[in-house]
């Protein structure tokens, strides 16, 4: 009788961690093909069958772990129930105003992300509730497979660039799909997870391999990711890199100095051997493409400019000169509203509506004249690069302010989190950089874009690790006052 209990454990242990690996698996691949344009996907059959394994296991124990999974959900809200509710509210009103919207169809495209996105992270907490695993160690796999997911990109656009497994889309800049900054994006959100995680782990790792081989290997991930990043020839993503390395650099040096972790050394040789790398891998990459370019056999299909020549309209502001021309689009359409439309919008789709008016477009067409023999002037084609006049113009001033709460709340969570843990610094980084990339781009504003959801998650994971933390004190202090009193 023993016996087939303790083989029904198995089983039952098997099929989670079987669920929890295809999780793993299903995020590395979403992150993956948001950088390919692969034909067919492969992740939506591994997050299919994730689905599945969890039905199975949440109908097979039913009440008990439902119960389970309710509570800890309720506690996730409780803990930052200001942003849930902002959010919330969000949701509701954006899905009210597709009553009066031009074009439903459009504006339900956002919907097909957020609710994969909301149902994966539920899946993960499904798992987390079934497993009762540590919490600490599920962050660091997430963590994990969230850097590895960056480095198969940046892995395979080098790779692409002299095999050309894919299309080759540009000859002067690293990128595997059209969208260059999307691209960057994803390897920051993956170098940031990278770094975390190594210094999560940095003890295990240590023992396990030595210092001096940690060492090396976080030298090299780190030049590599970065050079990667900066090669893509994003002038955005180049600022989050920059800002994004300062405050790694703060945080090591902080973790140094509290936590007497004598590796001032190992923080010096690594800082100065990333920016020598950086510096020395990307110009020889940045001199091939401009010989590729310059000398290749292959067909011009449009001008590339050199990555340090784009680097450089930066500091001269010439980057935002087309951006400024579709944001004062936005905001002179915003100003011909009615006090109703200025209060409610004009629908969840009039951000990508309001371009495809005669007289709206007759102005891009001046300003995109060299891109006139491509046909990209077609319907839905532009947007306003800004989810705070994306917001305004689809949901006037009441999803405006509903839009900022979800930020402010979220930027306060963070800041409140960091006097307490340091690790916050890097939530910061990965909720920071989602909001930093659409104020400068994407259509659909926060609901549509898969980094936010994931920068989200993580400081759910990051908050319930704090809470796991304070149970185990409060379990140590009771023993301990037990064996006293023994």
């Amino acid at each position: 009788m023993k016996k087939g209990l303790n083989s029904m454990k198995c089983e039952k242990s098997k099929k989670i961690t079987l669920a929890e690996g295809v999780w793993y698996i299903t995020l590395v691949l979403q992150m993956v093909e948001s950088a390919l344009d692969f034909s067919f996907s492969i992740f939506k059959i591994t997050y299919i069958c994730c689905m599945l394994l969890l039905a199975r296991e949440v109908f097979i124990n039913g009440r008990k772990n439902m119960t389970k999974i309710c509570r800890d959900i309720s506690g996730i809200i409780k803990t930052n129930i200001i942003f849930w509710g902002f959010l919330s509210c969000y949701i509701i009103f954006d899905i009210i105003s597709f009553s009066y919207t031009q074009d439903i169809s459009y504006a339900l495209t956002k919907y097909i992300v957020a609710i994969m996105m909301i149902v994966f992270i539920g899946m993960y907490l499904v798992i987390w509730a079934v497993k009762q695993d540590d919490i600490k160690q599920m962050m660091n796999r997430v963590l994990f497979c969230v850097a590895l997911s960056g480095l198969i990109i940046s892995i395979i656009s080098i790779v692409n660039y002299f095999v050309g497994l894919f299309p080759v889309i540009y000859e002067r800049r690293l990128s595997t799909i059209t969208d260059y900054n999307q691209f960057s994006t994803l390897i920051i959100l993956g170098f940031t997870s990278g770094i975390w995680y190594i210094m999560r782990t940095y003890l295990k790792w240590e023992k396990r391999i030595g210092s001096k081989m940690l060492f090396t290997v976080t030298l090299l991930y780190s030049i590599f990711e970065l050079s990667v990043i900066y090669l893509a020839g994003s002038r955005r993503s180049f600022i989050i890199e920059c800002a994004s390395g300062v405050v790694i650099v703060g945080i090591l040096i902080h973790v140094n100095i509290k936590f007497k972790a004598k590796k001032g050394k190992w923080i010096v040789g690594l800082i100065a051997g990333t920016l020598v790398g950086v510096f020395a891998f990307s110009a020889c990459m940045n001199n091939m493409f401009d010989y590729v370019y310059n000398y290749g056999n292959s067909k011009k299909e449009f001008k590339e400019n050199n990555i340090n020549s784009s680097m450089k309209t930066i500091v001269s502001g010439e980057a935002g000169n087309k951006r400024n021309v579709i944001w004062k689009i936005a905001i002179d359409e915003f100003q011909r509203f009615s006090t109703k439309e200025k209060l409610i919008g004009k629908g969840s789709s009039y951000g990508s509506d309001l371009y495809d008016t005669p007289r709206n477009e007759e102005i891009l067409m001046r300003t995109y004249a060299s891109l006139k023999d491509k046909n990209i002037f077609r319907t839905h084609w532009m947007y306003p690069h800004n989810f705070l006049l994306t917001d305004l113009v689809t949901g006037g001033i009441v999803k405006l302010l509903l839009g900022l709460g979800i930020m402010i709340s979220l930027i306060v969570y963070v800041l409140k989190g960091i006097r307490k843990n340091y690790q916050f610094w890097f939530a910061g980084i990965l909720i920071g950089v989602p909001y930093f990339s659409i104020l400068l781009s994407f259509p659909h504003g926060i609901l549509a874009y898969k980094n936010f959801w994931i920068g989200v998650f993580i400081i759910v994971l990051l908050t319930n690790t704090k809470k796991d933390c304070l149970k185990e004190m409060e379990i140590k202090k009771v023993q301990g006052r037990k064996t006293n009193a023994i």
